[in-house]
């Protein structure tokens, strides 16, 4: 018990840091979590717009060593972009993850992305559809996947 107590952990990795909820704080917020042993944040796109503002606030010298991000859209996001042909998004995702290719916290990960079957969340068949467009954009550039999952573990492994 004495050898664990003594032990000290090196630092947190908040791997769903949310930042965007908090627009104008993110100084705050991130100085808070600093203080409190939070070394790492990843930033999941979950629209193309949180896309955009995880990207500039990852390339803010003053976070580059502490925040992460990939590039996706969020299966309860999928249907905002109904309208919208997803070939004209992922084009979108692809250009970012090309314009920012040499940063070393930027676009190394697709997503978060996945199937999502609760109740209130788009359909199966277009979570579905967006889903396996994620894995297609990750295998092109050869990225990981970050991967979000509820009620669906089945069909997702199978899509995998």
């Amino acid at each position: 018990l004495e050898s664990q107590t003594s032990m000290k952990i090196n630092g947190l990795f908040d791997v769903a840091a949310n930042l965007s909820h908090f627009c104008n704080n993110y100084d705050l917020v991130i100085n808070k979590a600093l203080a409190m042993n939070v070394k790492k944040f990843f930033l999941a796109g979950y629209t193309l717009n949180s896309n955009y503002s995880n990207i500039e606030l990852c390339t803010l010298s003053k976070y580059q060593q502490h925040l992460f991000c990939g590039v996706g859209i969020h299966p309860y996001n999928v249907d905002q972009y109904e309208t919208i042909d997803a070939d004209i998004v992922f084009n979108e995702l692809e250009t970012l993850i090309l314009k920012h290719r040499d940063c070393e916290n930027v676009t190394k990960v697709v997503g978060e992305c996945g199937l999502d079957f609760s109740e209130h969340f788009p359909c199966p068949a277009l979570q579905q559809k967006w889903f396996e467009k994620h894995i297609a954009l990750a295998c092109k550039f050869k990225m990981k996947l970050y991967l979000h999952e509820r009620f669906a573990h089945k069909q997702l492994i199978d899509t995998l």
